[in-house]
């Protein structure tokens, strides 16, 4: 009767043992890296970049820039924020503290980081915690912003590419 109850437990350990899996790493860590998404503008003949640059420390930046080729020099901003983030494994939940871009009305395209702090161009102020859902792949991220049920605005996921950690 001892061996058949050493057997069973012996059983039940190994389901256990051998059921487990790699625990995943839901940590600032995970996310460290630069991801671009990249789309060309025929109107302006330029490449709009889209950058996320999530550091270990739970802060990333995010900037809005212009480049004649695709992984070309960034002639310039459009914008720029910095947020603490957090992240779940599949979410990511922010608020940004404030941001910085070209007014819609300016007739300038792209100008230096520095003069997107200047007191001629518009500051975010976010009043909510925004959210995203991430997914990754072979060296990317899809990007699927989530909106509170009551907005009417919904975007379509985006793939950006990781170009270092």
């Amino acid at each position: 009767m001892k061996s058949s109850y050493q057997i069973a437990l012996l059983f039940f350990f190994s389901i256990g043992l051998f059921s487990c899996q790699e625990e995943e790493n839901f940590s600032p860590n995970a996310l460290n890296g630069v991801y671009e998404y990249r789309e060309f503008e025929d109107s302006l003949n330029l490449w709009v970049v889209t950058t996320y640059d999530f550091r270990p420390n739970g802060r990333y930046d995010y900037s809005i820039t212009l480049r004649e080729e695709p992984e070309g020099k960034d002639l310039g901003y459009r914008r720029f924020l910095s947020a603490d983030y957090q992240w779940d494994g599949q979410t990511l939940a922010y608020q940004p503290e404030n941001g910085y871009g070209i007014p819609s009305d300016s007739d300038a395209l792209y100008v230096p980081r520095s003069q997107l702090e200047s007191l001629d161009y518009i500051i975010f102020d976010y009043f909510r915690e925004l959210k995203a859902e991430l997914n990754f792949g072979d060296g990317t991220m899809t990007y699927l912003e989530i909106y509170p049920d009551w907005w009417s605005f919904r975007d379509e996921p985006r793939t950006f590419i990781k170009i270092s950690k």
